[in-house]
Formats: structure tokens, C-alpha cells, sequence
């Protein structure tokens, strides 16, 4: 069943007023109804011939952004081409610094306009903080919290639990389907990153997606 007109209006509403906050804090935003539209956005931002990284994400890959990038010729930084091989994943990740776009969703967005995001290691929301000419994160109408705890608390008790399990982790969320603020090796809650402000000018643009993308 489609979605209707009054909760696509408020959809749009909800958007115009993040798309407010992020403009305060010097990021540009966009409002795409459909993954489809927002796949069109990215391709008509990205010229041919760019260089590309990405940070993992469900939402990217629901989009189809990595065949779309490779159809405009881009050169993709691609940690799946390493096969594992640690020297490799280390010389594409050093390499990637220095890419003309970065992609990326996010966990969690307030209506504010603020970027909540966790972490394991880190190396996703290194390359958001520094690095990349561009910074283009995409994420789905599901990511918006009223503020960054109740994001922070979305994230950790709803979004961790299905990855830890995704991924076969060791964690006291994948144990008992909410946090356990646990130190196990496999934790993924080892760095919180709040983006309060863009301080590069043009450099960081978010596309919300007014569909249910990712985690």
C-alpha cells in the first residue's frame, strides 16, 4: 500500500524544517521523495571521472550508488576489492583521504538539524569529520529523532542489536536485543559523534529520502 498525500505533506514538512537546521549550520539539504530521485540527485552532484569513498551503509547500497558511481566512470576506493588482505585495506583507506566525494548515511538526525552517528572504529566518521573534498550523506525518513538522545537511544537499543546479530558480533546487545553498554572486543559503540556545524563552507551536503532506508 502507498503512502498517503497527508503523511507525504507531512513528510515534506518535517524535511523543509531540517533542511532549516542544516542550513544554519552550514550544510545543504535536499529533499528526495524516492530513493529513486535521490539516486538521480547524487549522479547529477558527482561530474564523471570523480574519485569516491564510502563509509558502510545499508542505505547506499539500497540505492544502487556504487554502479551508478562506476557508470560515470568514477574510481571507487573500494575496501571490498582488499579481500581481506590487511596491507591492502590500509594503502585503499590511506588513499581515500584524499577522494573528491565521500559517501555515507547516518544513524541519526534530529529535527534540529544535528548528525548523531556511532561508532567501532571510527574510520567512516574520520573521513566525515576531515579529509574528503565532499562529504554526501544520504539517509532514509526513519533516521529523524526528536533530539540527539533520543536519537543516541534509537541507535544503541534498535539499530545495534540488528547488526551486532548482522554480523555475527560478541556484543551484550546482540544478547539481549538492547543495550548493555558492554566493553566486549566487538563493540561498535566506541565513538559518538555529534555534528553540530559544517565549519568548510560547501563541503557537506545531506539528502533525506522521504522512504525508510537502512537501519
Amino acid at each position: 500500500m502507498g503512502i498517503g498525500y497527508e503523511e507525504l505533506e507531512t513528510r515534506r514538512e518535517k524535511a523543509k524544517t531540517i533542511i532549516g537546521g542544516l542550513k544554519k549550520r552550514n550544510i545543504e539539504g535536499f529533499y528526495c521523495q524516492t530513493k529513486e530521485e535521490a539516486l538521480k540527485l547524487v549522479t547529477e552532484l558527482v561530474p564523471d571521472g570523480a574519485s569516491a569513498g564510502w563509509g558502510g551503509s545499508v542505505t547506499l547500497k539500497q540505492l544502487g550508488l556504487f554502479d551508478a558511481l562506476r557508470e560515470k566512470g568514477c574510481r571507487l576506493f573500494d575496501m571490498d576489492e582488499a579481500n581481506g588482505d590487511p596491507e591492502l585495506s590500509a594503502k585503499i583507506y590511506q588513499d581515500s583521504v584524499g577522494a573528491d566525494y565521500f559517501f555515507m548515511s547516518t544513524n541519526g538526525i534530529t529535527e534540529n538539524g544535528e548528525l548523531v552517528n556511532i561508532d567501532g572504529a571510527g574510520t567512516r566518521l574520520s573521513r566525515m569529520i576531515y579529509g574528503p573534498k565532499q562529504v554526501v550523506i544520504i539517509a532514509g525518513i526513519n533516521k529523524i529523532s526528536p533530539d540527539v538522545q533520543t536519537a543516541i537511544d534509537r541507535i544503541q537499543n534498535e539499530v545495534c542489536p540488528v547488526l551486532a546479530v548482522a554480523g555475527g558480533r560478541n556484543t551484550a546487545c546482540s544478547n539481549l536485543g538492547r543495550c548493555g553498554n558492554c566493553f566486549t572486543p566487538d563493540s561498535m559503540c566506541c565513538e559518538f559523534v555529534i555534528t553540530r556545524k559544517s565549519r568548510q563552507n560547501g563541503r557537506m551536503k545531506l539528502i533525506l529520502v522521504g522512504e525508510e532506508l537502512g537501519y
